[in-house]
């Protein structure tokens, strides 16, 4: 699949340009900080102080660079504590340190060495984005203290100090974190329903769900924590409630849609539902927020069923009827919108229940035994995280993987300017290194605009700290004070301006450095000029072995399209063989869930690849168009999965003939586009959905009763098939589309290419 941007590469490039220069040097008024930067530049200037009054500035140096390390990344926002991110980030700044040290004195080995931890730093970088610092401080660790060359029982010791400081700042993060009034299931209860509120008041088909189904997971995560006392039952009871709103809401969305399609007022209704629906879901959360059930929730409940009964009361009609033809999608969006409308309505109710026991339950005291099975769970998840991480590492080692691509490049890379650093009389040659470390990424555009922040950066804060070192010429209290503020300002900087942080963090380091090399002329333009080469490695690095986020994003969309066809037709196939395995609901929502892991690497990598420039995206109204038919057909899905009957008898005596064809049907569809995406054309013809559905719907109206009602099964099953079938032909014209106009393209190259080799010869 290759869908370009229908412009030249130098139409696009400018403004990819632009955009790079702009993001590196943009300003985030939002994403200052003050108090936590204040609790990390403690946790850094107390060993400093330690070693300044011990007599050894350098041990007191080494700790304070542990705790500035973990201290950075818990700046970083987060909804649910990093202590395990933390705590290996202190672990690898001690390998990093021993390994450099011990390696420095040896050349070969300390570029041999060097190459390892890029290529393991490299490889988690681009595999768990999340342990990003992890892996960077590691080789951050090793190029530093590798200057410093020592004995394997010195450079052990100094690796005990580095990790004694990045502890300490951990003690300090863990001490000083500010604890919701509520336990933390709770809290992360609050919080998902906190999303579905913003859900249901946006409810909109193209609005992502996936923000709600990452908090409900979240607290699932939390309540795995916690001990689970009888009255505690209750929290679970809820996130399973709130995975159901979720897709209930995505199924009220998708009716909506239906309804704007055709311009009908109960597009209106149902917009009204969801905002009561949100202020229902807003007071349970401000309910178990403030571990109080809050009186508002009753009345909010209220409302919801008002709305549900004035829905049902306006509508013209929710029986299916055999001359619909399908085309005007209004009596089957009724059919939707009722039984989604009333299931939601059960589940507030059902939450309304539980919210009395599960703000009760918050209040339950862990007891000892409790706590010491919880910290086991701790222990164990950690295990299974490692091994996780481990086994992704591991089947990301092939050339087919932009993992693999960015470890090597690394390799080079750190290699190169080890060996410069080692051959070449370059005073303080490891920043050359240092700087291509904190530069190069996968992706082109934290690459490019990490570079240009960076050397900026760098330059600016190596000039302002060299100039006050010259003029101050500080030493004792007053240069711990230097350093004390610069970890403070990198800190409150971190999310606002990445240049600006630069900067602040350059100042750190020359200041740390200064008590222990007092040539801060020479030293500074070192700095500079290996900070310029070690810009300019990186960069160039990139430009000649890329990775480029389009041929990623476009498995990842492939990968999308396998993983809703896989789901589509095993809900289908669960109404006609109710008891197989595959159509259990434990299989099916395993299928669920692969979706939507899928969707979001399918978001992350787009994100990735409209980053990148002109030439190299995906065309994003193509995949903007595909993504939403996609969406369509795994919210159809949802929809039969939920209120799949316990007896479809009916339905199967009836229509299980037609509505086999038409599942046979879809999954030829939806496995050729799926086939089309990852493969590019493929040669076939379309299947008849609308007269398979068509045939579906005739059956299902010979199976009336006498007062001309539908099973109400069966209608539910014609209602979502219908707008399975309208999503798939939208998936696959869109596809037919674009393939079409590639045809067009090519015609028109083949012909602009005879005309001007037919020229010359008709003028002669």
């Amino acid at each position: 699949m290759s869908w370009p941007q229908e412009t030249t590469p130098t139409a696009k490039s400018s403004p990819t340009w632009r955009r790079v220069v702009g993001d590196a040097l943009r300003f985030d008024r939002k994403g200052l900080v003050f108090v936590d930067p204040l609790r990390m530049a403690v946790g850094a200037t107390i060993p400093l102080i330690i070693g300044y009054l011990a007599g050894s500035w350098a041990t007191g140096a080494a700790a304070a660079g542990g705790a500035l390390s973990v201290g950075i990344g818990s700046v970083i926002p987060s909804v649910r504590p990093r202590y395990a991110l933390l705590a290996s980030t202190a672990a690898g700044m001690a390998v990093g340190t021993f390994v450099g040290c011990a390696t420095s004195a040896h050349s070969v080995l300390h570029v041999v060495a060097g190459a390892v931890l890029a290529f393991v730093g490299g490889l988690l970088v681009a595999v768990q984005p999340n342990f990003t610092g992890v892996g960077v401080n590691t080789l951050v660790a090793f190029l530093v203290y590798g200057r410093f060359s020592a004995s394997p029982l010195i450079s052990l010791r100094t690796a005990g100090f580095v990790a004694a400081g990045g502890l300490l700042q951990l003690v300090l993060v863990v001490a000083s974190r500010r604890r919701p009034r509520a336990g933390r299931a709770v809290h992360g209860l609050s919080l998902a329903y906190r999303e579905l509120a913003a859900l249901a008041r946006d409810l909109r088909v193209d609005r992502s769900s996936l923000p709600a189904a990452q908090a409900i997971d979240a607290a699932g995560v939390d309540l795995d924590f916690s001990f689970q006392t009888a009255a505690g039952e209750a929290w679970t009871s809820l996130a399973a409630e709130a995975h159901r709103v979720r897709l209930e809401l995505l199924s009220l969305a998708s009716a909506r849609s239906s309804f704007e399609r055709s311009d009908d007022e109960r597009s209106g209704g149902l917009a009204d539902l969801g905002e009561r629906a949100a202020h229902f879901l807003d007071c349970v959360a401000d309910s178990l927020a403030s571990v109080d059930v809050s009186p508002e929730c009753d009345n909010a409940l209220d409302r919801v069923e008002d709305a549900v009964a004035a829905l049902d009361a306006n509508r013209v009609s929710s029986r299916v009827t055999s001359s619909d033809d399908g085309r005007d999608g209004r009596r089957f969006a009724a059919v939707r919108a009722g039984a989604a409308a009333q299931a939601l309505a059960g589940q507030l109710r059902a939450i309304s229940a539980l919210l009395p026991d599960a703000v009760n339950a918050s209040g339950d005291g862990l007891r000892p035994i409790a706590a010491l099975r919880s910290a086991t769970r701790v222990s164990r998840r950690g295990v299974r995280g490692v091994e996780a991480i481990a086994q992704r590492m591991i089947a990301n080692i092939t050339p087919r993987s932009d993992a693999f691509t960015h470890a090597l490049r690394l390799v080079v890379v750190v290699t190169i300017a080890t060996t410069l650093a080692h051959l070449v009389d370059l005073g303080r040659g490891y920043w050359l290194a240092l700087t291509t470390v904190l530069i190069l990424r996968p992706e082109f555009a934290i690459t490019f605009t990490r570079g240009v922040a960076r050397a900026a950066g760098t330059l600016l804060g190596v000039a302002a700290a060299t100039g006050i070192a010259v003029a101050a010429n500080p030493h004792g209290w007053l240069l711990v004070g230097l350093v004390a503020a610069s970890i403070w300002l990198s800190g409150a900087l971190f999310s606002a301006s990445y240049a600006l942080f630069s900067i602040a963090i350059t100042g750190v380091v020359v200041f740390l450095l200064e008590g222990i090399d007092r040539h801060p002329v020479t030293t500074g333009e070192d700095r500079l000029l290996s900070t310029v080469l070690g810009a300019a490695l990186a960069l160039l690095s990139y430009v000649v072995w890329p990775t480029w986020g389009r041929r990623p994003a476009a498995d990842a969309l492939a990968d999308l399209a396998d993983a809703t066809h896989r789901y589509a037709v095993a809900v289908l196939r669960s109404y006609l063989h109710p008891t197989s395995e595959s159509g259990s609901p434990a299989a099916l929502s395993a299928l669920s869930r692969a979706v939507r892991l899928a969707r979001t690497n399918c978001e992350a990598a787009l994100a990735r690849s409209l980053a990148d420039p002109g030439a190299r995206q995906l065309d994003a109204q193509t995949t903007a168009q595909l993504l939403a038919a996609l969406r369509r057909i795994s919210i159809t899905a949802h929809t039969m999965r939920l209120r799949r009957p316990d007896d479809a008898s009916t339905l199967l005596t009836m229509s299980g003939r037609q509505l086999d064809a038409l599942t046979k049907s879809v999954d030829v569809e939806l496995g050729g586009a799926a086939a089309r995406l990852r493969f590019g054309q493929v040669t076939r013809r379309h299947e008849p959905l609308r007269d398979r559905h068509q045939a579906l719907l005739t059956s299902v109206m010979g199976g009336t009763d006498t007062s001309g009602r539908t099973d109400p099964a069966s209608a539910l099953v014609v209602a979502e098939t219908d707008e399975l079938v309208d999503a798939t032909n939208s998936l696959n014209a869109v596809l037919d589309s674009e393939e079409s106009e590639r045809h067009m393209l090519r015609d028109a190259a083949r012909r602009a290419v005879t005309t001007t080799i037919a020229r010359p010869t008709k003028s002669q």
